[in-house]
């Protein structure tokens, strides 16, 4: 937790109080998300990152002396968009609700890491943007793996399966308080490998029939070649090809009996 800085400037003590409820809302809206995410790889990220959020509570709680009364009643906007999507919402739909809040928990983490302030407040919030950033880096691969890219809306864009690679470590920060370099936020080559199969699957799929269709159809083409081959026979040589059915019929009858 970060050390208590008296802070006399009422606009600093807003924004800090506002960041804090931005990250409440957010780990109310992990705690619904982990919950509902099929893929236990998305969930292992989501815990990481929850905990990155729960650090930023208690270091934000830690300059303002304490932590402030929750300012709304009802579940924070992030919160209320994971809601929203159901229970039967999937994984994609999950994380594009993910995407909207956490691009607006970076950019104002940016913002308010730009402006310089006292040393302790200034580690603190430099930290949590560097968080932000990862996190926001994330979902957007995540979701570029699962054929959702940034200009998706949540009824675009067919519903895909994907796996991502957990993290290898929870984020931890630095003893310096600097950014933190944590686990590469990347959906990794295993998710692009999984869609470029699926997307082989799909065609080889959509091909089938048709290939199906075509082989039929040479055979049925053989099929009417020869016969028309025997029936031009028999007409060219009528004599000949019934003493050829005879003698089929003589050496049939033979091995039947």
């Amino acid at each position: 937790m970060a050390e208590h800085i008296p802070v006399h400037d009422d606009e600093l003590v807003a924004e800090l109080s506002d960041l804090l409820e931005v990250d409440r809302d957010a780990v109310a809206a992990y705690d619904v998300a982990i919950d509902r995410l099929r893929n236990e790889a998305f969930r292992s990220w989501l815990r990481a990152f929850r905990a990155d959020r729960e650090r930023h509570i208690a270091d934000l709680s830690g300059l303002l002396g304490g932590a402030p009364e929750r300012g709304a009643a009802g579940p924070g906007p992030f919160e209320a968009a994971v809601r929203e999507v159901g229970p039967t919402g999937g994984d994609r739909e999950l994380l594009l609700a993910f995407r909207v809040h956490e691009a607006r928990a970076r950019d104002l983490y940016r913002r308010a890491a730009a402006v310089p302030r006292h040393p302790e407040v200034e580690a603190v919030l430099r930290r949590n943007a560097a968080d932000e950033e990862r996190h926001y880096a994330w979902v957007t691969q995540a979701l570029e793996a699962l054929g959702a890219g940034p200009a998706t809306a949540a009824a675009d864009a067919p519903a895909r399966a994907a796996s991502v690679e957990a993290p290898e470590r929870t984020p931890e920060p630095a003893e310096d308080g600097g950014a933190v370099e944590a686990a590469a936020p990347v959906a990794p080559a295993g998710a692009r490998a999984a869609h470029r199969a699926e997307a082989r699957g799909a065609a080889v799929r959509r091909v089938a029939p048709r290939a199906r269709g075509l082989a039929d159809a040479r055979r049925a083409q053989g099929l009417a070649a020869i016969r028309d081959d025997v029936e031009n026979e028999v007409l060219r040589h009528p004599i000949r090809s019934v003493l050829v059915a005879a003698g089929i019929g003589y050496v049939v009858g033979r091995l039947i009996r």
